[in-house]
């Protein structure tokens, strides 16, 4: 992707219109329920990008996003 290259499996798009968006962090999904307010409150690297997330997002979004 960083490249340019054609990727197998790599799925590209382009959003149209305005309606309910969701914002998703893909992945493996969490090792144990709770993983994440742990990680918030044990690891300050963790809270940081969590928080620059929030900031880049909340311009574009009436909903409360949640830490």
């Amino acid at each position: 992707m960083v490249t340019g290259a054609v990727c197998s499996g790599l799925v590209q798009g382009v959003a149209r219109g305005q309606g309910q968006s969701v914002f998703a962090f893909p992945g493996a999904g969490c090792q144990w329920y709770g993983m994440g307010r742990e990680l918030q409150q044990s690891s300050a690297g963790f809270r940081h990008d969590v928080w620059e997330c929030v900031n880049a997002l909340e311009p574009h979004t009436s909903a409360w996003l949640p830490y």
